[in-house]
């Protein structure tokens, strides 16, 4: 009863509070009307935009399908140009020893000749117009036929001989080529196009391994690079070479045939037979002096190139 009693005594408080308490919750629904109506527009913006974003999302995963694509195909094209440059290069080193091949075959048919050394050529009239008297066939090598005459001693190209002394020699067998091998090697076209490299549009591979593998690769185009400019000093080497010795050959003929010379004329002196005059002999020899100077002045210049050359051989 107690009990009862006290919450009695909160009845009137209760009765009075119903009326305020109905219209506070029309209020508060009214209100939370108006927020849902708030949230649901916020929501509806938020779709919207999430729609927007998913369409860009799906933009940007076909254009990252698309550059895959690219740079794949970037991937074959640099494949199939390697391919096609190992294959130039190994055509280019073929083509060098098929041509140093030829060069031999010629030079060993030049060679050889019915003539010995010291046999009497007479007169010789060379296709050139050039005219030696009384002509002593003294070698040959692979730039011509080397003679002694009148007035010296002279290098004949084979293609100038006289028919009759031409065909003392074997000529090497006609060829169909006419390519002119050192020009080409010389003058052939770069193989790097300066477009190798993939765009920066396309994703670019920068995993160690692929880093590895272009370090190597820069490392070989240099080595290939190092191999092809000394292959090409030694070419013009080779050639300096053959100079140089088609001039020492000649200018051993030359103080050979002037020793010969003062040798006769000291031995007519000791014999006591008739001597030429010192003004003969200075007209005799003179010539020989002034092509031996000549010679001498050609092979130092030939020594400094040859030496110039090789200084500028890089190294592997």
């Amino acid at each position: 009863m107690k009990r009862i009693g006290r919450y009695l005594c909160f009845l009137p408080i209760l009765i009075l509070a119903l009326p305020a308490s109905g219209i506070g919750q029309e209020q508060e629904i009214s209100v939370l009307n108006a927020k849902i109506k708030k949230a649901k527009s916020t929501l509806s913006k938020i779709e919207d935009k999430i729609d927007g974003i998913r369409e860009k999302a799906a933009e940007t995963e076909r254009q990252a399908e698309a550059a895959k694509v690219i740079q794949q195909s970037i991937k074959d094209l640099l494949a199939t140009k390697l391919e096609g440059q190992t294959k130039a290069e190994s055509l280019e080193t073929e083509l060098i020893q098929t041509y140093k091949l030829l060069k031999a075959y010629q030079d060993n048919y030049r060679y050889t000749t019915e003539l010995s050394k010291g046999d009497a050529l007479g007169d010789l009239a060379l296709k050139d117009g050039s005219k030696y008297s009384t002509a002593v066939y003294s070698g040959a090598t692979n730039m011509g036929v080397q003679v002694t005459h009148s007035s010296g001693v002279g290098n004949v190209p084979y293609d100038q001989l006289p028919p009759a002394v031409a065909a003392k020699f074997r000529t090497p067998p006609a060829t169909q080529t006419t390519i002119d091998v050192a020009a080409l090697l010389a003058n052939k076209p770069s193989f790097t196009t300066g477009q190798d490299e993939p765009s920066d549009s396309a994703p670019a591979d920068n995993s160690p391994a692929a880093q590895r593998k272009q370090r190597i690769a820069e490392k070989t185009e240099k080595r290939e690079a190092i191999v092809q400019q000394r292959e090409e000093i030694d070419a013009k080497i080779e050639v300096l070479d053959k100079k140089l010795k088609l001039v020492l050959d000649t200018l051993n003929a030359q103080e050979i045939a002037k020793l010969e010379i003062e040798r006769e004329q000291n031995i007519n002196k000791l014999s006591k037979r008739t001597a030429k005059s010192d003004s003969d002999m200075a007209r005799i020899i003179g010539p020989y002096e002034q092509k031996i100077s000549t010679l001498k002045a050609q092979k130092d210049a030939l020594y400094n190139e040859i030496r110039e050359l090789r200084s500028q051989r890089p190294r592997l």
